[in-house]
C-alpha cells in the first residue's frame, strides 16, 4: 500500500514548493512560493516605481490576481462551468471592433460598393426638386448628414477599439506567461 502513495504527498495541498526548501519547512508548512513571494513583494516594486511604470505594475497585480482566481476557481469547479461565466465575457469583449463593420455592411463604402440599403441622397428627391424616373433606392436625403457624420466617426472610433482591445489581449496574454512561468519556478 505504502509504495501507491505519492512521493511528494505533503506537497499537494501547496501550490508551488521549491525543490530547495529543507524538510523541516515542509514539516512546518514554511516552504519557499514563488508565485506568493512574488505577489507580497508588490508594495515595494510599486513603491519604487513611476510614471507609466507605476500603472504597469498595478495592472500587472490585478491581471495576476484574476489569473490566479480563475485557477484556483477553476480547480474548484469543472471546466464547463468556469468556460460559460469567463469565455462569454472575453468574446463580447473581442467583438466590440466588429461593431465597426455594420455601416459599412448596412451603408456600403465608396471603394468597396453599395452596402445591403441602397440609398440616395441625391438633392432631387427634396421637395422642390426634380424626382429621378429610374430611382429605385430609399429615399435618406434627410438624414445624409446624420449618415455621413456616424460613418465618419465609425471610420475614426472603431479602428482604435480594436487597436486597444488587441493589445490589451496580447498583454493579458504575456502575463498569463508570466504566471505559468512564476507557478512553474523559472
Amino acid at each position: 500500500m505504502r509504495e501507491k502513495l505519492s512521493d511528494n504527498s505533503l506537497d499537494n495541498r501547496k501550490k508551488n514548493v521549491t525543490k530547495n526548501a529543507s524538510k523541516y519547512s515542509h514539516v512546518n508548512g514554511i516552504e519557499s512560493n514563488n508565485f506568493e513571494a512574488y505577489m507580497k513583494d508588490y508594495k515595494r516594486r510599486y513603491r519604487k516605481k513611476n510614471g507609466l511604470f507605476k500603472i504597469d505594475c498595478y495592472c500587472e497585480k490585478r491581471v495576476l490576481d484574476k489569473i490566479n482566481h480563475l485557477y484556483g476557481f477553476g480547480e474548484k469547479l469543472q471546466k464547463k462551468k468556469r468556460f460559460k461565466k469567463y469565455f462569454i465575457i472575453s468574446i463580447s469583449i473581442a467583438l466590440i471592433p466588429a461593431l465597426g463593420l455594420i455601416y459599412p455592411m448596412l451603408f456600403g463604402v465608396k471603394e468597396w460598393g453599395e452596402g445591403i440599403i441602397k440609398y440616395c441622397v441625391h438633392d432631387s428627391h427634396k421637395p422642390g426638386g426634380t424626382a429621378h424616373a429610374n430611382c429605385e433606392k430609399t429615399i435618406l436625403y434627410d438624414y445624409k448628414e446624420i449618415l455621413q457624420n456616424i460613418g465618419d466617426a465609425n471610420y475614426f472610433i472603431f479602428p482604435f477599439i480594436g487597436v486597444i482591445i488587441l493589445l490589451l489581449f496580447i498583454y493579458i496574454l504575456i502575463k498569463v506567461i508570466k504566471y505559468r512561468r512564476l507557478i512553474s519556478g523559472k
